[in-house]
């Protein structure tokens, strides 16, 4: 066999322009590609042939991509674009706002950065080292930074107007890369003195509602469009099918698409006339845009094909046994380094158990979880450790028994200092069936509901988004959430 070398081409956002993606189809071609694969931090990822490299390498730098092979130095700015107007609710980060941002950025960051919104759950909002949030203030972002030499997850002690994130994060960057140490309040110092940015004090901590994991798979409505989720289970997305996509992006002038770091293709802004083509455009390449929501919610790392396995292995485990996993998230981690915010962690491990006197070496797993199963996790408590295969399902399942259990308890809400908290009273709806709520100040913004629409407005024939019981079929909670 040939000894392969792999590229990694950051998009960055994870937006790719129609055209780009055509020069991708034809690049694959030419180097002799099958298939991609899509990246945790929205990019893509393919081998080649080492014979072929000095042409691919070439043939990238035509096309103005930002490329590397076989390196990883420098890491894909990720953002939440893909999301807007279908899985956040943000009322003033627009699509202008996060274009404006990512093309502020004139160098290419060695740190990982990342611009997420905190009303969406589709984009992780710490993987990143430095990672932008916006805030209630039009245009200010908060900034939490995440490194080794910090205790935790630290807030930046100003919020960032937007105009000024790309140079902050240069600055930024040239010191964390220089300090084997630093302290964020000497550092916002340092950095005050050398230039002024725009910033505004932070009046109100960062508060991280409960999001529910968002389905991001399949055609669904949203307005008079349709927007399109493509996963596939293998992460092997042919070079067959991204041309398909670009030609008929090309054919109804679907100008962009974006890549999700749950490595899927997602296409906004379908027309109804153009749905059945969509529609054709699946069947021709047999994608089955239907799967469990079990199947969705993985994060494992890049190119990791034992966590592949160890995922389909405990899918398939999970649909025997009817473990209903909606709500959670999962990473898997077998030792290969990769950045993850998610419900529960499954740890790989070796072990060694004394049997009679002998030491023998065995596979094991630990679980750990996030307090309040956050999908946004900062902190993981440790669930069971040392536990083989076999006992694995089974321990997940208990686990998230205990995440449907406290689904009616207190909704936690991040913060970042400590404030009062006093209670308040909220109403939600809850499907009798598979517990799914209903929470009117979210919505439902993949099925178009938007955020405020009380119970009582939805329509009678609204379902529950999970199961496709009638709205007669929910109950009502008063929930006590506790706010500063």
């Amino acid at each position: 066999m040939a000894k392969k070398s792999f590229v990694k081409i950051n998009i960055r956002g994870g937006i790719i322009s129609s055209g780009d993606l055509g020069n991708i189809v034809n690049i694959a071609k030419k180097v002799n590609v099958d298939t991609v694969e899509l990246g945790e931090r929205q990019n893509i990822y393919f081998y080649i042939d080492k014979e072929k490299r000095g042409e691919a390498e070439e043939l990238m730098r035509i096309a103005a991509f930002d490329f590397e092979v076989d390196n990883t130095k420098y890491p894909n700015i990720i953002c939440s674009y893909a999301g807007v107007d279908i899985f956040n609710s943000n009322p003033w980060f627009g699509e202008g706002i996060y274009r404006d941002i990512l093309y502020s950025f004139t160098f290419k960051p060695e740190i990982k950065i990342n611009i997420a919104d905190s009303t969406q759950a589709l984009v992780p909002l710490y993987t990143g080292c430095l990672n932008f949030i916006p805030s209630s203030h039009v245009n200010f972002f908060y900034l939490y930074i995440n490194h080794t030499t910090l205790e935790g997850i630290q807030p930046w002690p100003k919020l960032i107007y937007n105009t000024d994130i790309a140079e902050l994060s240069r600055q930024l960057e040239k010191e964390i890369l220089t300090e084997e140490y630093f302290d964020i309040n000497s550092l916002s110092a340092k950095i005050d003195k050398t230039q002024k940015f725009i910033t505004l004090e932070v009046d109100e901590p960062l508060a991280i509602p409960r999001i529910r994991f968002p389905y991001y798979e399949g055609v669904n409505k949203f307005g008079d469009k349709f927007w399109l989720g493509i996963y596939r289970r293998n992460n092997d997305f042919s070079i067959d099918l991204l041309e398909s996509i670009y030609n008929l992006c090309t054919q109804s002038r679907i100008g962009q698409i974006n890549i999700t770091p749950w490595k899927s293709i997602m296409v906004k802004g379908i027309a109804e006339e153009e749905r059945i083509e969509w529609e054709k455009l699946l069947s021709r390449h047999g994608i089955n845009s239907r799967h469990s929501s079990i199947e969705l919610n993985w994060q494992m790392a890049d190119m990791d094909e034992e966590s592949l396995r160890i995922k389909n292995a405990l899918v398939k485990d999970f649909d025997e046994q009817d473990i209903r996993t909606y709500g959670i998230s999962f990473a898997i981690y077998t030792g290969k380094k990769f950045d993850f915010n998610s419900s529960v962690v499954i740890k790989k491990r070796p072990g060694i158990f004394n049997f009679w006197g002998f030491l023998k070496k065995f596979t094991v797993y630990d679980i750990l979880y996030s307090p309040d199963f956050s999908l946004n996790a900062t902190n993981y408590h440790t669930y069971t450790s040392n536990i083989t295969w076999n006992g694995l399902a089974e321990n997940l399942r208990n686990l998230s028994e205990n995440y449907y259990k406290q689904l009616s308890a207190k909704a936690p809400v991040k913060k970042n200092s400590p404030k009062e908290k006093r209670p308040q009273t909220v109403n939600l709806y809850q499907c009798k069936h598979c517990f799914t709520v209903y929470d009117e100040k979210y919505g439902e913004p993949e099925n178009g509901i938007a955020a405020g629409i009380s119970f009582e407005q939805l329509p009678a024939e609204y379902t529950c988004s999970l199961c496709d019981n009638p709205k007669s079929d929910f109950i009502k909670k008063d929930t006590e959430i506790y706010v500063s």
